[in-house]
C-alpha cells in the first residue's frame, strides 16, 4: 500500500505536465507580441495596420501552421516561406507593405 502513493504521485504529476503541455502546445505558435513588433504594428480602427498605413490593414494574425492552412484559402494571407506564422490582411493591400511584411515574417519564422 504504502508503495502505491508515491506510484499515484508520480502519476499524478506526470498526468498534470501532459495536460499543461498540451495546453501549451495549442498555443506554442509564435504570440502576438513578437508578430506584432516583427511587423511594426499599431491599432487603428480596432484593426492592426503597418506603418500606420490604412490601405496595410490586418484583420488577423496567424501564430502557427494550422492557422496559416486555415486561412490561406482566402487568399488574402501573407505568410512565411516555411507557412509557420503569417497575416490575414485586409483588401486592398499596399504592394510595399506586403513586400516588407513577407520580410519580417520571414525573419519571424527562422527564429523560431
Amino acid at each position: 500500500m504504502r508503495r502505491s502513493r508515491p506510484i499515484a504521485t508520480f502519476l499524478a504529476i506526470v498526468a498534470a505536465l501532459a495536460v499543461g503541455g498540451c495546453g501549451s502546445s495549442g498555443g506554442s505558435g509564435v504570440p502576438d507580441a513578437k508578430i506584432v513588433a516583427a511587423l511594426g504594428l499599431t491599432t487603428v480602427n480596432g484593426n492592426y495596420v503597418i506603418d500606420k498605413n490604412p490601405f496595410c490593414s490586418v484583420q488577423k494574425l496567424l501564430h502557427d501552421a494550422t492557422e496559416v492552412k486555415d486561412a490561406a484559402s482566402s487568399g488574402l494571407v501573407l505568410a512565411s516561406k516555411d507557412a509557420t506564422v503569417g497575416i490575414k490582411v485586409i483588401s486592398p493591400f499596399a504592394p510595399a507593405c506586403r513586400k516588407n511584411a513577407e520580410k519580417a515574417l520571414q525573419k519571424l519564422a527562422k527564429k523560431q
